[in-house]
């Protein structure tokens, strides 16, 4: 079957098939189209068509073609009509199944030429083949004559015993075959693409010496293909590329490296697992793959974060086959830890165990980590996806050998814990994880402490080794909280994290990192306490409660919403519990005196007295109880607060909290039943000093709420009838100047308070405070709000409640008839609320001197508009007269 040529007999027929087929190869000269057809038609049928059904030897029929029939038919490939040129393509792709070695290699230089004429002349800038059918025909063929070329030469290699790559037929036509694929690559029809991505395999599995001068050629091309809109296409072009690597120059994967990576956002799974596995067999087969490590584990290791369950696996399929592979070569090397790994590689996964696969990250760490921080902060949001999600599980293999890249690992997730997307944060907080669960606490979170310090603006001892910015404060504190969860959750000794604790609470607690309005930061802080609070031991929060309580009030001061104050008072209960406390109001008890010490140190400070003083409201607000404990030190604190010096906004807090604690004195400043030895010097030393009028909006509006302060004050249980008649006179001008106030809400307030004073107070006020009190109420009768009125008027009612059963109404004649006068103008004021009200006030009032009411309400009466409610008080001081008149007898 490999003779050089047929024998004798055979000739006799070739020589008999020739001339009967004359006519018709004659015919392929003609211009005639249908004669063409015709005759290709015929000789396909009476050529290859017999030698494929056993009529005619395969010898026999190659002696045909070479001698006569060959030429013509690669002439048609040429021909204006497109389906002569099928029938002769066809006639070739049949030759080629039947051909035979020598045959073949005496043909070939005549077959090559003619499809490079027809698929890639060079200077062309197109393709000369206009039909997309036929060229993918032909692209076919030169796909069987690779496969049919290279099973004759190794057939004829195996029989000779000669040098296979010297013997191989297509050793010559290296040149056209790759202008050929070249050119048929970024062909525009898919269908070339795909099965000229199969040709540069084949190829290169056939002569692959000659294939490595040519490989580079390839590569741009391929990378086109990896571009086309079709996966199937997509993925082809992968593994050519693959094998154009194995068999090419180191050039070749330099220039593959980065479409390969392009192919790892690929939204088709299939093209994703093409990368994976070509990824893994360069790791595998490459001759220098050890030089490339640091370049390729990234890309297989990101089919570990893919999202389709199938890739996950396959890629832990190939990741597990690389990494025994690279363990069978350095087994030697790496002897000591097979055996004597221990912990190191007794991770949660397969892959985390697996000696091969850590080791392949763990020698190559230093070279993956920089480029994987800089994709990191790529502009793209998959790309920094995909990018810390390979760094968290290379983080994972590395162990405790990514301690050498430590500080450039939190650096980068510190960027990442800030980044805008809240997928690429959790991922910063997963790596975080990681690295708590391999790296020593100490080393760790001595340099994430630093970072907090730094970010917010202080100074620490690691500073200088420490490259993050202002705006990394909340995701260095988020990444120190699952640092330490994670060593919580790994179930290490909690005893060797004890000293960090006592760090990170010294730390948390500096001005600089927990004086801020950033609500962001305050739930990081606190989350940081929640791991401190799950790792610490009995022992050390003895210890540390104090400045874990002063932390947990001091951003309960800044505290920006309602969620952050619900998680302060959490931990504080959570604080108590861990110290077998009965409530946190035995936390605060405790913690009171050396917090108020420190407060009333601070207030001496002019420049720091507000912020401290602002730090007091929390303390007061969530103590209880424990206030009444510690009044001593709590009121020159309060009284320094009042301070006229101190700007109004931080006065109007603080007189809005002591309303609030006021409300409920009971469980708070009263709970010891001691806070009545102390109201009057709070209401001299701390509410009449802020009552004195001053201009200004401002000023009104804290006057307001002093007055409603004092108001909530003076409804306290504890507040005795001895305290108000201690301090009348000293209230007065201050209630008669705020019933005089610019506000409406101010001088309502001011009439309450003053009725309030009227009910304490009752027959046992001095009659001449009585006196002076009446001008500015029936002042009040005139205001412009009807409220306030109303208001006054009742008062009026509690004021005539308060005058002595022997008042003596001859010898204060002037008094009382100022009092009835003014009151009589309102029985006929224009709203009926007011008349109703003034007419209970005088039946009220009458009995102080009824005669005298009778002889001015018969004065005035005539002047009113309507007599209904003048009829109506005479009646009844007519009732009265004559009740007491059947009294008397």
């Amino acid at each position: 079957m490999n003779g050089e040529s047929v024998s004798e007999p055979d000739q006799h027929i070739v020589e008999e098939i020739i001339q009967k087929l004359r006519r018709d190869i004659n015919c392929l000269a003609e211009n005639d189209r249908t004669a063409k057809r015709r005759a290709l038609e015929k000789l396909s049928k009476e050529t290859v068509g017999k030698a494929a059904r056993g009529e005619i030897s395969p010898a026999v029929v190659c002696a045909v073609y070479e001698e006569a029939l060959l030429k013509p038919v690669l002439r048609i490939l040429s021909d204006s009509v497109e389906r002569c040129r099928c029938l002769a393509v066809d006639i070739i792709d049949k030759f080629l199944d039947i051909v035979l070695y020598s045959s073949l290699k005496r043909t070939l230089p005549y077959i090559i030429p003619s499809l490079v004429d027809r698929l890639g002349v060079p200077q062309q800038q197109q393709v000369t083949e206009p039909s997309e059918e036929l060229r993918l025909t032909m692209v076919e063929v030169l796909m069987k004559l690779i496969t049919v070329a290279d099973e004759r030469s190794r057939l004829d290699c195996s029989t000779t015993n000669g040098p296979a790559e010297h013997a191989h037929l297509l050793s010559a036509y290296m040149d056209d075959l790759t202008n050929i694929l070249v050119r048929a690559l970024v062909d525009p029809f898919h269908d070339v693409k795909k099965v000229s991505c199969q040709c540069v395999q084949r190829l290169a599995a056939a002569i692959p010496r000659q294939f490595n001068m040519q490989a580079e050629s390839f590569i741009k091309p391929l990378t086109q293909c990896l571009a086309h809109q079709h996966s199937k296409v997509r993925v082809e072009a992968l593994h050519a590329m693959c094998t154009t690597i194995l068999h090419g120059p180191v050039k070749c994967i330099e220039d593959s490296l980065s479409p390969f990576g392009q192919k790892a956002f690929d939204q088709t799974p299939a093209v994703r697992i093409a990368l994976l596995e070509c990824v893994a067999r360069i790791l595998r087969e490459y001759v220098d793959r050890y030089s490339f490590h640091h370049r390729l584990l990234p890309l297989l290791v990101s089919g570990l974060t893919d999202e389709v369950d199938e890739i996950k696996q396959r890629a832990q399929q190939l990741y597990l086959q690389v990494g025994a592979q690279f363990l069978d070569e350095n087994e030697q090397d790496m002897k000591d830890e097979t055996d004597f790994g221990g912990q190191q590689y007794q991770g949660k996964t397969e892959l985390q165990r697996s000696v091969g696969c850590c080791s392949l990250i763990q020698r190559n760490l230093s070279k993956i980590i920089p480029p994987l921080l800089r994709d990191m902060q790529d502009w793209t949001v998959t790309t920094r996806l995909k990018s810390i999600s390979v760094l968290c599980h290379m983080l994972g293999l590395a162990g405790v050998q990514s301690t050498q890249q430590l500080p450039n690992i939190l650096t980068g997730l510190y960027s990442a814990g800030a980044d805008e997307e809240e997928i690429v944060r959790r991922k910063a907080y997963e790596c975080a994880e990681q690295l708590g669960f391999c790296i020593e606490l100490d080393m760790l979170s001595d340099l994430v402490l630093a970072a907090v310090c730094t970010s917010c603006g202080g100074k620490s001892k690691l500073s200088a080794t420490v490259v993050v910015s202002s705006s990394h404060a909340v995701s260095s504190l988020t990444i120190l909280a699952h640092c330490l969860r994670a060593y919580n959750a790994d179930g290490r000794p909690r005893d060797a994290a004890q000293g960090q604790l006592k760090k990170t609470v010294a730390m948390l607690s500096r001005d600089e990192v927990c004086h801020s309005n950033e609500e962001s930061r305050q739930h990081s802080i606190l989350l940081v306490m929640d791991e401190v609070f799950a790792l610490v031991t009995v022992q050390t929060l003895q210890e540390i409660s104090l400045g874990a309580f002063s932390l947990l009030v001091k951003v309960l001061t800044v505290a920006a919403s309602q969620a952050v104050q619900q998680h302060v008072h959490q931990l504080i209960t959570s604080q108590a519990c861990l110290l077998s406390l009965s409530s946190s109001v035995d936390l605060y008890s405790q913690h009171l005196p050396p917090i108020l010490s420190k407060l009333q140190d601070a207030a001496s400070v002019t420049s720091s007295s507000v912020v401290n003083m602002a730090s007091l409201t929390p303390i007061l607000q969530g103590a209880g109880s424990a206030v009444a404990s510690h009044l001593d030190a709590i009121m020159p604190l309060l009284q320094r607060a009042a301070e006229t010096s101190v700007d109004s906004a931080s006065r109007l807090d603080l007189f809005e909290m002591l309303a609030g604690l006021l409300e409920r004195a009971d469980e708070t400043f009263d709970a010891l039943q001691t806070f009545g030895a102390c109201i009057e010097e709070m209401i001299k030393t701390i509410y009449l000093p802020n009552l004195i009028w001053k201009p200004g909006r401002a000023l009104a509006a804290l006057r307001a709420a002093v007055m409603g302060s004092l108001l909530v004050l003076l409804h306290c249980r504890c507040l005795q009838q001895s305290h108000i008649i201690s301090i009348a006179d000293d209230l007065q001008p201050a209630v008669f100047s705020g019933m005089d106030g610019e506000t409406i809400p101010g001088r309502l307030l001011s009439v309450r308070v003053l009725q309030r004073m009227l009910q304490i107070g009752s027959t046992a006020l001095d009659v001449e405070f009585l006196h002076r009190l009446y001008p500015e109420m029936l002042k009040r009768l005139d205001d412009s709000d009807n409220e306030i009125r109303l208001c006054c008027l009742h008062t009026w009612m509690v004021y005539f409640s308060c005058f002595p059963g022997d008042y003596d109404s001859a010898f204060y004649g002037a008094h009382v008839d100022v009092i009835f006068k003014g009151l009589l103008i309102h029985l006929d004021d224009s709203s009926n609320q007011v008349q109703e009200a003034a007419l209970d006030v005088l039946k009220l009032g009458s009995r102080l001197d009824t005669s005298k009411l009778q002889a001015m309400l018969q004065e005035v009466s005539s002047r009113h508009r309507s007599p209904v409610y003048c009829t109506q008080l005479a009646a009844h001081m007519a009732a009265a007269a004559g009740a007491a008149t059947m009294n008397d007898h």
